[in-house]
């Protein structure tokens, strides 16, 4: 008899408990039943810790299990995680905590720091691996699930050197509204096109689940993008190593299109900077220097534009020139979009 693969579904949260819970929500009650949560909450300044352990215990509290077992167990100390193996990542302050919500084990990691969502997603996919999980479902907190979107994903897995599955993603504000299927990406202009194909370049972030070898290869996403093309670039590397990546249209999702983004102050600097980041890194070699020579003026042009019609220009500025000082990461200076 064929064993049902082991997927652990990663929630990054900062800042969005609402969100978060929502998520939460919708995850107790797929009917996929071999599966774990991991909530990773990204250095948090709000209540997020406080409103999503409070969530935990009413819900455990519900549960005909609760008089088993407390609702919430003791913090493990970062040292007592297997699966950090470099001096640099012991130093991060991490908290490993399991909540217990109905009759599954919904585990809970506190970063001291936001890292961002690839450094983030990196925290919970260490944490599932360590775990022996078969594959990570990297889910947005602002992402509500329909009950069965998970077979489709896990069975379209099962194609052999098949790595990186998503669903179609519907905007939460038109249910009937296709919002993506995947994405054929364009070197020239530095983006994307929407496909209707089974098998294509890149899907979006908000809903991957990825198969344990190609993230134990490549080693998940790339850290200090901080936020928008780690996704991009992480299937295209799959991609690369002879992996598909697959669009399944049998399963659905639906995002809050840019919750997210909303409450990040600096959205406009880090998409600009990291296309520049990104086409460095990942361009053909024949056009990634013209490319940076265009999109540079580019940005140049919006600047002076900017100027001339009383506009804050600086977020062109800043990351033009961030980019070119080689400076990634997390922009902790104020920029205004």
């Amino acid at each position: 008899m064929t064993s049902i693969p082991k997927v652990s579904v990663v929630v990054l949260n900062w800042n969005g408990w609402c969100d978060t819970i929502k998520c939460l929500e919708a995850l107790c009650r797929i009917t996929y039943s071999n599966y774990q949560v991991v909530v990773v909450d990204n250095g948090s300044t709000d209540e997020s810790l406080e409103k999503i352990r409070d969530w935990a215990k009413r819900r455990h509290h519900a549960s005909p299990q609760s008089e088993y077992r407390d609702s919430v167990a003791e913090p493990l100390r970062a040292s007592d995680w297997p699966n950090l193996s470099s001096s640099s990542e012991r130093d991060h302050q991490w908290d490993v905590l399991d909540m217990y919500v109905d009759e599954r084990t919904v585990t809970l990691i506190r970063c001291a720091k936001n890292t961002g969502y690839g450094g983030g997603n990196n925290v919970g996919i260490k944490y599932a691996l360590a775990q022996g999980t078969d594959h990570v479902l990297i889910l947005n907190n602002d992402v509500f699930v329909e009950q069965g979107f998970l077979e489709p994903l896990v069975e379209a897995m099962s194609e052999k050197r098949v790595g990186v599955v998503g669903p179609v993603i519907f905007s939460d504000d038109a249910l009937t509204q296709r919002a993506n299927t995947g994405m054929k990406m364009n070197y020239w202009l530095g983006r994307g096109r929407q496909v209707s194909h089974r098998y294509v370049d890149y899907l979006m972030g908000c809903c991957l689940l990825v198969d344990a070898q190609p993230l134990t290869e490549l080693g998940g996403f790339y850290v200090p993008y901080f936020l928008n093309f780690e996704d991009v670039e992480f299937c295209l590397r799959a991609r690369h190593a002879g992996w598909k990546v697959v669009c399944e249209s049998r399963s659905r999702v639906w995002h809050k299109a840019h919750a997210s983004l909303r409450r990040v102050p600096k959205a406009g600097y880090y998409s600009h900077r990291n296309k520049l980041a990104f086409m460095q890194r990942n361009g053909p070699w024949f056009l990634k220097y013209a490319f940076l020579v265009y999109y540079s003026s580019y940005l140049v042009f919006l600047g002076l534009r900017a100027m001339l019609t009383s506009r804050d220009a600086v977020v062109f500025w800043q990351s033009l020139a961030d980019f070119w000082r080689g400076e990634l990461g997390e922009r902790t200076e104020e920029v205004d979009d």
